[in-house]
């Protein structure tokens, strides 16, 4: 009994060696015929018109700095405007005057 127990799975081991095989080697057949009928060209191999050295960097040359700017001149400020609610003044009018405050003994009583 113990026998048919080992045969069974040496067979199922042997079996799923070869389906793996046989998974492999169609991957690598899809794959050569992948190549075989792939739209994309190969490139070209690049081809160099002349061999490409180190130079030495150009040295820096210290320039004069531009003169300096003026600084802005100071704008006149401009009188603000009354707002659109307020009264107009006519030209013979007074300034209207606020009530005198109340003396103060007469808010300490």
């Amino acid at each position: 009994m113990a026998r048919t127990g080992r045969l069974t799975r040496l067979k199922l081991w042997l079996l799923a060696a070869l389906v793996v095989l046989a998974h492999v080697l169609a991957l690598e057949w899809f794959a050569r015929q992948a190549d075989a009928i792939s739209g994309l060209t190969k490139m070209v191999a690049p081809m160099y018109t002349r061999m490409l050295t180190p130079t030495v960097p150009r040295p820096v040359v210290a320039s004069a700095s531009p003169p300096a700017t003026p600084p802005p001149r100071a704008r006149a400020a401009v009188a603000p405007r009354p707002p659109a609610s307020a009264p107009e003044k006519k030209p013979g009018q007074r300034k209207e005057q606020a009530p005198p405050p109340a003396p103060a003994a007469a808010e300490a009583a």
